[in-house]
């Protein structure tokens, strides 16, 4: 890996310490984590089309054992806590 240098102010690095510690990475660790999951598509990215291909795909991982009204349910919580 390529080291560099970055500057930050004071209280952003202490929020950045806490979060790393929290998730019980280093704080490089936590930095690098942050910085691949900006370059993936974001929750508010997705769109109907996402969300029914996810619902089905947990109905087909869970063997149908939920009808299609419980696993949009559910699919749509992980949507929402994920954006919040």
């Amino acid at each position: 890996m390529k080291e560099i240098t970055v500057r930050i102010p004071e209280e952003v690095l202490a929020q950045v310490d806490k979060e790393a510690g929290l998730k019980h990475v280093s704080r490089a660790q936590f930095i690098r984590d942050q910085l691949v999951f900006k370059n993936s598509k974001a929750v508010g990215d997705y769109g109907p089309k996402d969300f029914h291909t996810l619902v089905s795909l947990v109905r087909r991982r869970t063997g149908n054992g939920m009808d299609k009204r419980q696993l949009e349910n559910v699919v749509a919580v992980v949507f929402n806590e994920l954006a919040s």
